[in-house]
């Protein structure tokens, strides 16, 4: 670089945030409207897949206690929203033994939103998945950890 060029740049350098100054400020709009309190929840589903809105059914400890199952794997096994093959119980020969995960509506488990009194539940810290392809980079919560 010549000494022509520095010049011109360090010239450039000194002048252009000076500019930024001569700005006039905006002016704040009149007719702000002011937002109620609102919650922003995360989902893996890309932008514009769903449009509508989507059911959601809560389950009281009376169902749990009412079904009479042992565990809250074999709970949710009758519950139609479930459905069938979403709802995996890893015994052996898998890298996570002895778990029990739930996926709904088909997005797998590593999608399925756990919540605990209205609280998220973190994945299970040795599990992952139990196929060969997935080998361990599926995290997902385990059910028989849940009381």
């Amino acid at each position: 670089m010549n000494k022509r060029t520095l010049s011109r740049i360090l010239v450039l350098a000194a002048v252009l945030p000076s500019l930024t100054f001569a700005q006039a400020p905006v002016a704040p709009a009149a007719d702000t409207v002011k937002l109620e309190a609102f919650t922003v929840t995360g989902s893996n589903l890309r932008a514009g897949e769903s449009t509508g809105g989507v059911n959601l059914r809560v389950l009281s400890t009376a169902e749990v206690e009412q079904a009479g199952t042992g565990s809250l794997y074999s709970f949710l096994k009758k519950i139609p929203e479930v459905g069938a093959g979403s709802l995996g119980e890893n015994r052996v020969n898998t890298s996570s033994p002895g778990t029990a995960s739930v996926s709904l509506r088909g997005l797998g488990a590593n999608s399925t939103l756990v919540l605990l009194n209205g609280r998220r539940v973190t994945p299970a810290p040795f599990a992952q998945g139990g196929t060969a392809a997935a080998l361990g980079t599926t995290q997902f919560v385990d059910l028989n950890m849940i009381p």
